[in-house]
């Protein structure tokens, strides 16, 4: 119970003196935190109630500052353009600020339509930096920078996911004239967080949709410093590129060139997702910029699915760039169809490749979460290969159009090999068995045998039961011991079959103790899920009973391994497992 109110339990009182007393000492408090010197670079003005900053908008090459107490640092930049951008380092401490003034381009030198920025920072473990932008005019917006970022006209914040992050603004979408018709912008680059953090600042304006790349090959090596350069419609491209375009100055719109297998048309789906800027970590995909391009991919038609596919090797994407690849699916002819990307790390490297694959119906996919169908599960963009698949039967199959793309998510360039199979059983049986499809169309593989005579499990035979070891010496009883090593990640089985056992060995004293321990590399929390030791009788006649396999839901004795380096058993009598 909660009672409020003047005679509720440790309620105190307040005389008017007291409060008087009181407002005294707030005043008292508070006035110093902006009186003190406004940091140093400004002067209080006690009318206004305000700090007013030393030289808040300097001419280039000049400094000043701004903000509430003139704690952010201005410096002046010349008007960048797509010819001479600019290109700004610099360090901050934690939660430290530093915005750059620049001037925009004046009509009467041709204006500009788009304004493009970069922000790159030393390593993803090297500090968190985010870009804020704010459009300013000393008579009509005279609107300064604050701590505050929701007073920003855009902003982007997710380099602590990527190295290299970037933002392409377009002066036809910034609404009334209050905005689009400013004589400035203030960029400001923000250490997020308690780490301190070094960045590089890319800025330029332009007439059409640009994009940025590396000015070095940086592909999958470590070269956290490689510089950026931003590319006009795509006009220079490296040699695996994406397709070219012209800038029409008139529309300011790229014309982008017809390239291998088809013309460039960007595809829309009618949602703003594929406008015409190059955003890095928004849905908009570059198509604008002429930094995207489709490939289409012919599955063909046929019995034999052992020749059908389409494989694209030396895939290269830029920071931050798409490459998406058309395919049709017809139930007649593609019972499964499998999609994988796989990185192609350079000799000596250490540095993971960041590349997701990502899939969708009808439309290009994003990487933003309702935008892909698949994969299902969380997408990291670090891992080494990626598969995806679309069987018949599953509720995500569904006929026509699907897009495959593959999105470059970190600082280098990314390389990888992109291949599209379909097959008339599971993963054409994994090559270890032979694909059955009746006549009312069920398909079914059926497993070879292995090296111990053990069938292949799973319906694509992708299992294989694991083999027994010697564990050492009898013991005093003369029981032999056998052992089994592996490795498992999360949800996964590893599988062993025992010896088979007649009816009249059953009857013999015999005793079977399986024992099963795990170690881990980090610690176990008690909300993490717990490995299981299963055992399952198989049923004889069935492949002698090893197909009969058994999983978390279908068991006959199962033991939780609750702790690491601790060792629990199964014991069991000939009986129970005859």
């Amino acid at each position: 119970r909660v009672e409020t109110g003047p005679q509720a339990c440790g309620a105190m009182r307040v005389s008017p003196r007291a409060r008087v007393f009181a407002s005294l000492l707030a005043l008292l408090a508070v006035a110093p935190a902006f009186a003190d010197d406004c940091s140093g670079h400004g002067v209080y003005d006690e009318s206004g109630g305000k700090c007013v900053c030393d030289t808040p908008t300097p001419s280039p090459g000049a400094s000043g500052f701004t903000g509430d107490s003139c704690e952010i640092q201005t410096v002046g930049v010349a008007t960048p353009t797509v010819s001479a951008p600019a290109r700004l380092t610099g360090e901050l401490r934690r939660g430290q600020w530093r915005c750059y003034f620049f001037p925009v381009p004046l009509p009467e030198n041709g204006g500009w339509r788009f304004l493009s920025v970069a922000l790159q920072h030393a390593a993803l473990d090297a500090g968190d930096p985010d870009v804020h932008g704010l459009f300013f005019d000393p008579t009509s917006r005279a609107a300064y920078p604050k701590t505050e970022t929701s007073a920003y006209d855009f902003h982007e914040v997710s380099s602590a996911s990527h190295q290299v992050v970037d933002v392409q603004v377009a002066r036809g979408e910034l609404g009334g004239g209050e905005i689009k018709n400013t004589s400035s912008v203030f960029i400001c680059v923000q250490a997020y967080g308690a780490v301190a953090t070094e960045y590089t600042l890319t800025a330029a304006f332009s007439t059409c949709p640009s994009s940025f790349a590396n000015e070095e090959d940086v592909r999958n090596v470590s070269n956290h410093h490689a510089a950026v350069k931003l590319l006009e419609c795509s006009v220079t491209t490296p040699a695996d590129t994406q397709p070219a375009g012209r800038c029409d100055a008139a529309t300011g719109t790229c014309e982008c060139a017809a390239y291998d297998d088809h013309t460039f048309v960007p595809p829309s789906d009618g949602d703003g997702d594929y406008a015409n800027s190059g955003m890095y970590s928004s849905t908009q995909l570059g198509f604008g910029a002429c930094a995207a391009r489709i490939d289409f991919v012919d599955l063909g038609v046929g019995a034999d699915s052992q020749s059908r596919g389409k494989v694209f090797h030396n895939q290269t994407l830029s920071p931050g760039r798409w490459r998406f690849y058309k395919f049709d699916v017809d139930p007649a002819n593609d019972h499964q169809v499998v999609i994988s990307m796989n990185k192609e790390i350079s000799a000596g490297s250490w540095e993971k490749i960041y590349a997701s694959l990502y899939v969708r119906h009808e439309t290009v996919p994003t990487n933003h979460w309702g935008h892909y169908d698949l994969p299902q599960d969380f997408v990291t963009g670090a891992d080494a290969s990626v598969l995806v698949t679309l069987t018949e039967g599953d509720e995500i199959y569904q006929p026509g159009t699907w897009y495959a793309g593959v999105f470059a998510s970190g600082g280098t360039d990314a390389s990888f090999t992109v291949s599209f199979d379909v097959f008339d059983c599971p993963m054409n049986c994994s090559d270890r068995g032979t694909c059955v499809v009746a006549a009312n169309g069920t398909r079914v593989c059926h497993c070879d045998l292995d090296r111990n005579g053990n069938p292949y499990l799973k319906n694509d035979c992708s299992e294989e039961f694991s083999n027994w070891l010697p564990g050492g010496d009898e013991d005093e009883n003369g029981a032999a011991s056998f052992r089994v090593n592996g490795t498992l990640a999360s949800a996964e089985y590893d599988y062993f079959a025992l010896p088979v056992m007649d009816l009249r060995e059953s009857k013999r004293q015999i005793e079977l103790v399986l024992s099963a321990s795990f170690s881990k590399e980090n610690l176990m929390y008690d909300w993490e899920e717990k490995p299981a030791l299963l055992l399952k009788k198989g049923l004889i006649g069935d492949d002698n009973g090893r197909n009969q396999f058994p999983s978390i839901t279908d068991y006959a004795f199962k033991v939780t391994l609750d702790e690491f380096d601790v060792e629990y058993k199964i014991e069991l009598c000939a009986a129970q497992f005859a």
